[in-house]
C-alpha cells in the first residue's frame, strides 16, 4: 500500500490526516445545506403551483392559454364545464376550432395580433353558444417575443337573457302605450263621428223627404201642363222653349240629387258602423265559408265585369273555427277584395288576379289576400290603416273601409297587416287566434 505525501512531499502524519476529515466533514456540511435549501424551494414552488392551480380551479371565468401558434395548451375547469368538452377533446387543438364560424373571420386575426379588452366573442361548446367578454394578454420568451396567449372569457348570457328580457319588455310597453294612445284617440274619433252622423241624419231625411215631395209635384204640374193645351198656347216661343228645357231637365236632376242623397246615406251608414263596431253577435264561425262566401259576393258584383280571377285556397284538411262576428269578417274580406279590384281594374295588364288563402300560422290562422297590381306607395304604408286615409278619387270612398276593417279584426284579437310583394302588388294578411278546429 503506497503511503501519501502530504503539500511538502513527506509522508501524512496524524496532523495531516485530521486536516483531510475536517475538510470532508466541512464540505459535507455544506452538501446537507444546499440540499436542505433545494428541498426547502421546492416545497415554496409547489405551494405556489397549488396555490395557482387551486386559483386557476376556482375562476368562474373561461381561462384559455395558447402557443404562439394559437393552439390550446391549457383550459381551466370552467371551460370543460360551459363548454361540455374534455380536456382531451381541446388540448393541442387550435382555438378556431371553438369559435363560431361567425367569429372566426374577425376574431382569429385579433387573437393573433393584439391585447383585448372586453372583446364580445362567442364559444361553440358541444352542445350550445355561449356568449363571453373575454381580455387577453401576450405571452413573451426570455427573448421579448410573442409567446402565446392567457386569454380570460366572462360569461354573459345572462346577462344577454336579462337586457333582452329588459329590451322586450320595453317593447311591449311602449307598443301597449301606443296601443292606449291609438285606443283613446279612436274612442274621442268614434264619438265625434257618431255625433256627426246623428246630426245629418235629420238633414238628409228632410232634403230625402222634400225631394220626394217635389218629384210628385213635378209629376203633377207636368201631367197638367201636358193635358192642357191652352196653358201651352198661352207661352211665346222662348217661353215654350224655355219651359220643354225645364221639363226636359228635371228628370235628371232629380235622379242626380237621389243619387247623392243616396251616397250622403251610405257615408253615414260607414260612419254609424265605424263608431260602433261591437254590435254584432260573437259566435264561432268558418274561416273557410266566410271567406268563400264574401268571394262569390265580390265576384258577383265587380270582379267579374272586369275580368278579374279570383282564386280561392281554403286550408286543407281541417276547415278551422274562429270567434267572432261572422258579417263584420265577412265585410273585411269583401273590404280587401274591393281594394284590390279598383286597383287592378283600370291597370292594362293582361292577368288580373286575386289570391286568397287560408293556412296555419304559428299563432293561429292566417288569411291572406294578394293582387299582382302596382301594390302600396311605400310613403303610404304606415297611414293606410288611419281613418279617413284613401286614395281614391274624391267621391270613390270614405277612407273608412281599412280603419274599420283593422278594428273589427283587432276586436276578434287578431291582427290585419300589409306589406308589398317583392314581385310586384300589393298583400294583406289576417291572423286570427285559432279555435277548435273542425275536421
Amino acid at each position: 500500500m503506497p503511503i501519501l505525501d502530504n503539500m511538502d512531499g513527506q509522508p501524512f502524519n496524524e496532523q495531516d490526516w485530521m486536516s483531510v476529515l475536517q475538510a470532508v466533514e466541512d464540505s459535507y456540511s455544506q452538501s446537507l445545506e444546499y440540499q436542505t435549501q433545494v428541498e426547502q424551494q421546492n416545497d415554496e414552488l409547489q405551494k405556489a403551483h397549488q396555490f395557482i392551480s387551486d386559483i386557476i380551479s376556482a375562476m368562474s371565468d373561461v381561462l384559455i392559454v395558447t402557443n404562439k401558434e394559437l393552439m390550446i395548451t391549457q383550459v381551466n375547469d370552467s371551460f370543460l364545464t360551459m363548454t361540455g368538452y374534455d380536456e382531451q377533446d381541446v388540448i393541442g387543438k387550435p382555438v378556431r376550432d371553438f369559435l363560431t364560424s361567425k367569429d372566426v373571420p374577425e376574431m382569429e386575426p385579433i387573437l393573433a395580433s393584439e391585447q383585448i379588452h372586453d372583446k364580445l366573442m362567442t364559444l361553440k361548446g358541444r352542445n350550445q353558444e355561449l356568449s363571453i367578454t373575454i381580455n387577453c394578454n401576450c405571452q413573451i420568451d426570455k427573448a421579448k417575443a410573442f409567446d402565446g396567449r392567457v386569454i380570460v372569457g366572462r360569461p354573459i348570457g345572462e346577462i344577454l337573457e336579462a337586457y333582452d328580457a329588459l329590451k322586450k319588455a320595453h317593447e311591449e310597453l311602449a307598443l301597449t302605450k301606443e296601443k292606449m294612445i291609438h285606443s283613446e284617440k279612436m274612442a274621442a274619433l268614434g264619438r265625434l263621428v257618431s255625433g256627426v252622423a246623428h246630426e245629418l241624419n235629420t238633414p238628409i231625411s228632410v232634403i230625402q223627404g222634400n225631394l220626394w215631395s217635389l218629384q210628385q209635384y213635378f209629376q203633377d204640374v207636368e201631367s197638367i201642363v201636358h193635358q192642357n193645351q191652352s196653358v201651352q198656347n198661352q207661352l211665346d216661343t222662348t217661353e215654350r222653349e224655355t219651359f220643354n228645357e225645364i221639363i226636359n231637365d228635371c228628370p235628371a236632376i232629380f235622379e242626380d240629387n237621389n243619387k247623392a242623397l243616396d251616397q250622403i246615406s251610405s257615408i253615414v251608414k260607414d260612419l254609424k258602423s265605424f263608431s260602433h263596431p261591437n254590435g254584432e253577435k260573437q259566435v264561432l264561425f268558418s274561416i273557410n265559408d266566410s271567406v268563400n262566401t264574401a268571394i262569390k259576393w265580390v265576384e258577383r258584383d265587380t270582379a267579374n265585369q272586369h275580368n278579374i280571377k279570383i282564386e280561392f285556397q281554403p286550408s286543407q284538411d281541417i276547415d278551422y273555427l274562429a270567434m267572432g262576428s261572422t258579417n263584420q269578417f265577412q265585410q273585411v274580406i269583401i273590404n280587401l277584395l274591393q281594394n284590390a279590384v279598383d286597383e287592378l281594374q283600370n291597370l292594362n295588364i293582361k292577368d288580373k288576379q286575386i289570391n286568397v288563402k287560408v293556412t296555419e300560422s304559428d299563432s293561429g290562422i292566417s288569411v291572406q289576400v294578394r293582387d299582382n297590381g302596382n301594390g302600396i306607395p311605400e310613403g303610404m304604408l304606415p297611414n293606410i290603416f288611419d281613418p279617413f286615409f284613401t286614395t281614391k278619387d274624391v267621391g270613390k270612398g270614405t277612407g273608412l273601409g281599412l280603419s274599420m276593417s283593422h278594428q273589427i279584426i283587432e276586436n276578434m284579437h287578431g291582427s290585419l297587416t300589409a306589406w308589398n310583394k317583392v314581385e310586384g302588388g300589393a298583400v294583406f294578411e289576417i291572423k286570427l287566434q285559432k279555435s277548435a278546429p273542425t275536421l
